[in-house]
């Protein structure tokens, strides 16, 4: 009896009969630290749930006043203090209509890449802060050949930007320049998991979150679709020093119609926060499969989490933070001191801002 527990046992580990723990979730055992939330005081209501940027001591995040779109408020101890919105729904030349903001802290430079039809972005210095609420300060980029399937644009400067997007390329990501007015391919096919599905099909299932790390060229990719997450340098046409973090890879078919079905490894994948030392990657336990079950379970909304797995530049875990609550879009400050986060109420059903206290690990 003891000879054939070993063997079996020895089978499992062959198998991958260790469970659901074979991504790397694993390398953060015994690293895990409890966090308790404070409530952060804000003098306006929160409309809405939204990422934040984080600009010395301003916060701006999206949060409608009447036809605006962002909010940029200022951090005073465990306040905030309403300085004004900016951006106006609409076709103009300073509106969108839909649109995702970004910080280059090296160029001191605010991005806001509209996804309107036609392709363009709006770059605003912002060594004085007032230049978001005035215009004239504004430059624009267009960049209209630029298929309008075309989606998660991240700028690495104000004229290159790392982009994914539906069509018939087998690239994962490529690169578009807006001087030059190229779209080129930086060699990273979409990974290998015997998926015999189009090239259409994959750009759906790994589309996902790519944020940069303030200070260099390095970014960090998650899948929305599966616990696949890696890091990358950048170069200037090519990709280099990639470290998976996380690999656990949706297996699809394809199917007669030419839509695709996910046959296996259902689960979300990782939310994503950087600052110039971590990488924060925030995991919302959704189960596609079962979903309800599985929400049920958590007991918490979709896109919600309680668990976040920390790690540096280089892949090395540093801690599993515990929160005490479910929360969305979390955020640390730059200095890695405070993470924020939005929590919805669970009577009144109104978002409120918190934020927990990080230990020192620098």
């Amino acid at each position: 009896m003891g000879k054939l527990t070993v063997i079996l046992i020895g089978m499992c580990v062959l198998c991958g009969c260790e469970g659901r723990k074979n991504w790397g979730e694993e390398k953060w055992q015994g690293l895990e630290y409890p966090l308790t939330a404070t409530s952060v005081n804000v003098d306006r209501i929160i409309f809405t749930e939204s990422d934040l940027i984080f600009i010395d001591d301003y916060v701006i995040f999206e949060n409608w006043d009447k036809d605006k779109y962002y909010s940029v408020f200022r951090i005073s101890q465990d306040s905030l203090k309403f300085i004004g919105s900016f951006l106006t729904k609409g076709n103009g030349p300073f509106e969108v209509n839909a649109s995702s903001i970004h910080f280059l802290n090296r160029d001191s430079v605010l991005m806001i890449v509209a996804y309107n039809p036609r392709g363009k972005s709006f770059v605003i210095p912002v060594n004085n802060l007032k230049n978001v609420f005035d215009f004239s300060a504004w430059s624009v980029v267009d960049y209209p050949y630029v298929e309008s399937f075309a989606y998660n644009l991240l700028p690495v400067t104000d004229s290159t930007y790392l982009m994914q997007g539906f069509g018939d390329s087998d690239d994962l990501f490529t690169l578009l320049n807006t001087g030059s007015e190229r779209v080129s391919s930086l060699g990273v096919r979409y990974p290998d998991s015997g998926n015999e599905v189009t090239c259409y099909n994959k750009s759906q299932i790994y589309s996902g979150d790519l944020r940069k790390r303030p200070s260099a060229r390095q970014f960090v990719y998650s899948c929305s679709n599966s616990k696949f997450v890696e890091i990358f340098t950048l170069g200037d046409s090519t990709v280099s020093n990639r470290v998976r973090l996380f690999d656990r890879l949706p297996i699809c078919t394809q199917r007669t119609d030419g839509t695709y079905k996910i046959v296996d490894h259902y689960e979300s994948g990782y939310q994503l926060s950087v600052t110039d030392a971590f990488i924060y990657c925030a995991d919302p336990k959704i189960d596609y499969s079962e979903r309800e079950r599985s929400i049920k379970r958590n007991g918490y909304s979709p896109g919600y989490v309680k668990e976040v797995y920390l790690c540096d530049w280089n892949g090395n875990p540093v801690h599993k933070y515990l929160l005490d609550r479910p929360v969305c879009y979390i955020q640390p400050d730059t200095d890695d001191e405070w993470l924020y986060a939005f929590y919805l109420h669970p009577e009144s059903f109104e978002p409120e801002m918190v934020r927990f206290k990080l230990p020192d690990i620098h």
